[in-house]
C-alpha cells in the first residue's frame, strides 16, 4: 500500500502541488506513520508551504524511522535552520554528511554556523569539503560564495577561477 501511495504522491510533488500532496497524505495517516518516505514527503511538502513546526515533527519522525537515510537528516537540518534551532540543525546536517557527503549539506551547515557567527567553523566545512573533493566545481563555487559573503573578494575570485577550470 505504501508503494502505491508513494507513486501517487510523487506525481504531486514533482508538479510542486504541495497543498494537494499534504491533503492526499493527511488522508492516509496509517501509511505516513508506517513509512519513512511518506513521512519525509509530507514533512517536505509542509516545509514548502512554510509550515515549519509541522514539517519539523514529520521530518524528525522520518529520521527516527530511517536513521541511515541522508534525505531525512538533511531535510530535518534544513527545517531546523529555518527555525533558528541551530543545535538540532547541526546535529542533523552532520549526520546527513556522515551518510553522504554532499556540497548541499556542507553549504547548509556552513550557513548554520554563519548565522551563529561561527565563521571559522563555516569556512572549515568548506575547506574540508574541498579536501575531500578538490575537483568539485560546486564546492569551489560554494567556497567562493562564502568568501565573497565575508568581503574577501580577492580570495573569492581565486576560488571562482579554480571552479571555472573544472568540468561542471
Amino acid at each position: 500500500m505504501a508503494t502505491d501511495v508513494m507513486a501517487m504522491v510523487d506525481d504531486l510533488m514533482l508538479q510542486e502541488r504541495w497543498q494537494d500532496a499534504v491533503a492526499f497524505l493527511e488522508a492516509r495517516p496509517e501509511a505516513v506513520q508506517s513509512d519513512h518516505r511518506l513521512s519525509w514527503t509530507l514533512g517536505w511538502a509542509h516545509f514548502k508551504l512554510r509550515n515549519l513546526e509541522t514539517a519539523r515533527g514529520l521530518l524528525r519522525t522520518a529520521a527516527e524511522m530511517a536513521p541511515d537515510e541522508y534525505a531525512e537528516h538533511f531535510a530535518l537540518g534544513t527545517v531546523c535552520l529555518e527555525l533558528s534551532e541551530y543545535a538540532e540543525a547541526e546535529k542533523s546536517l552532520l549526520r546527513a554528511m556522515q551518510i553522504r557527503d554532499t556540497t548541499l549539506a556542507r553549504m547548509t551547515l556552513a550557513m548554520a554556523y554563519m548565522e551563529q557567527g561561527r565563521m571559522q567553523e563555516a569556512e572549515q566545512i568548506h575547506l574540508d569539503g574541498l579536501a575531500a573533493e578538490p575537483k568539485s566545481r560546486d564546492r569551489w563555487e560554494s567556497y567562493g560564495d562564502f568568501l565573497s559573503d565575508q568581503g574577501r573578494d580577492a580570495e573569492a575570485e581565486k576560488a571562482y577561477a579554480e571552479a571555472k577550470l573544472l568540468v561542471a
